[in-house]
């Protein structure tokens, strides 16, 4: 069933009337994307869309007129107990749509009351998460019955053969793909209640990056990528070490990367930290290598809160960075590469990989307090999203079969993850 509310302005002598259509599907607990469209704008009108409460991607700015013009937006799930109101507000003409998104409380007399959270697994021997454990519970009377059921598509559930308990241990062999979902239905003679999906991520292991990629094999593209972070803390030893941490665009594929974000290297035993972008695989900017911003002004220290963003419009690249802590922001445009890069993945990661001083030096990962990256969203096919929103698999680093580092698992609104440092192999 499709929800479709239509609310517009009265005319005005100045302008047309924009009309503000709220499009979604039947909006339960689980949330779902909310699709807007203008129409009837002024001509060269710029469009601003909030969403109240907000919510990850809910602001928008667009050249909306004429014709129609439309933006995603995704509502997180309801863990309250009463509905959530999300109103819509369009400038100009103060044009307002709203959704309801139910709380997750099915059944009479039944109610979940410990929802099962997302989690990460891997088949590396010595990894700290090679199993993870799904936890659920409801209240109810009489006795309740419990089935467990996985999918790999949307709404394709499988009952789980054999589990029919309120925990569910799950590893990578069991896993049959890379993101696997799963739900707990409760049943009794009253009727039946079911948890939210607990997405279940298997971490891949390689020699450079950890985090999340998210990637397509269609002829759409990617456009842009962003999040947030707090520059971590290095310790350094005698030893040439690198940690980076950015978003960008390609390279799970292809030769090219598009990124920006921050680096906190340790050369002769002494940290350094700075702020960068880079083109790698672009000749034209810096032999394709990094740019670093100048720290006369724009420093970056240990527990700063940054953010990056790398975007491509009307045929140019903007690498932007903010450093909120030290009052700085810096954005870079850059002429479109020849050829051009494929825009067919976008990233969130902590790299390690290679410092150029006169000579490049492969370096392994520095030791670094751990990294959260929060607010993390990219724009695929002119729609905008949280990591899950688009096909996601991790990534996390390892050495001669130890691993490096642990990837969590996304948080429920899929736009936060925790990379954390466990150390080089002996």
């Amino acid at each position: 069933m499709l929800l479709v509310q239509v609310l517009s302005v009265s005319p005005s002598s100045a302008s047309m009337p924009p009309t503000l259509r709220v499009s979604v599907g039947r909006m339960a607990w689980a949330g779902g994307v909310v699709t807007l469209s203008v129409s009837d704008a002024h001509p060269g009108a710029t469009c601003f869309v909030t969403v109240t409460p907000a919510v990850a991607g809910g602001a928008h700015r667009w050249i909306c007129g004429p014709g129609v013009h439309r933006v995603n937006v995704r509502l997180p799930s309801n863990e309250s107990s009463v509905p959530v109101r999300y109103r819509f507000t369009l400038a100009p003409g103060n044009v307002v749509a709203e959704v309801y998104v139910m709380p997750a409380n099915h059944g009479v007399g039944l109610r979940i009351t410990d929802q099962p959270t997302n989690a990460a697994v891997s088949t590396l021997a010595n990894s700290p998460n090679m199993t993870a454990t799904l936890l659920a519970q409801a209240s109810g009377s009489p006795a309740l019955a419990v089935q467990w059921y996985n999918s790999t598509a949307p709404n394709a559930w499988t009952p789980v053969k054999g589990a029919t308990r309120r925990s569910l241990v799950v590893s990578a062999s069991t896993l049959s793909g890379l993101v696997v979902q799963y739900v707990a239905t409760f049943t009794n003679s009253q009727g039946s209640v079911t948890t939210r999906p607990a997405t279940v991520y298997e971490v891949q292991y390689g020699p450079y990056w950890a985090g999340y990629v998210d990637a397509s094999s269609s002829a759409r593209q990617f456009s842009s990528v962003s999040a947030a972070w707090t520059v971590p803390f290095a310790t350094c030893t005698g030893t040439t070490t690198i940690e980076s941490t950015w978003v960008g665009l390609d390279g799970s594929s292809n030769s090219t990367v598009e990124q920006a974000g921050t680096a906190e290297t340790c050369l002769g035993g002494l940290p350094s930290y700075d702020a960068f972008y880079e083109m790698w695989g672009n000749a034209a900017l810096n032999d394709g290598q990094w740019v670093f911003l100048p720290t006369a002004s724009d420093p970056v220290a240990p527990g700063d809160a940054v953010s990056a963003t790398v975007t491509f419009a009307n045929g140019q690249w903007v690498f932007t960075v903010d450093d909120t802590t030290a009052g700085w922001s810096s954005s870079t445009p850059v002429a479109q590469a020849i050829p051009p890069p494929a825009q067919s993945s976008a990233e969130w990661v902590v790299e390690s990989g290679q410092i150029c001083v006169n000579n490049c030096v492969t370096a392994t990962l520095a030791d670094t307090t751990p990294v959260t990256f929060s607010h993390a969203e990219s724009t695929f096919a002119g729609a905008n999203g949280s990591i899950s929103s688009w096909p996601t698999q991790s990534e996390a680093i390892e050495d001669s079969g130890h691993a490096v580092d642990q990837v969590s698992a996304l948080d429920p609104t899929g736009s936060s993850f925790t990379v954390t440092y466990l150390g080089a192999s002996s």
